[in-house]
């Protein structure tokens, strides 16, 4: 399956890099957002969101599916938020 799903990706990856670019442009805007209102402190937006992309990539990448599942997952994500945020202020 894991097979099939990796076929699929590497054959539609313009697909992903435009969903992905259209997700980390969210990310941006509140970064953005939060910055202006003096909640966050970011030299480049994109730049912030784009690593808080990549850092929570556990939790939304397919690829890692199986763990989802794992009864700590939660905990994990709390975790690594907290981080995000932590490191965004």
């Amino acid at each position: 399956m894991f097979a099939t799903y990796t076929q699929l990706a590497a054959e539609a990856r313009e697909v992903i890099e435009a969903h992905v670019k259209a997700l980390t442009g969210q990310l941006a805007r509140i970064v953005a957002d939060g910055a202006s209102r003096g909640e966050f402190e970011v030299a480049d937006p994109d730049t912030a969101a784009r690593a808080a992309f990549d850092a929570t990539s556990r939790f939304h990448n397919p690829a890692n599916a199986a763990a989802w599942a794992d009864p700590g997952i939660g905990d994990a994500y709390e975790s690594v938020r907290s981080l995000v945020l932590a490191a965004l202020t």
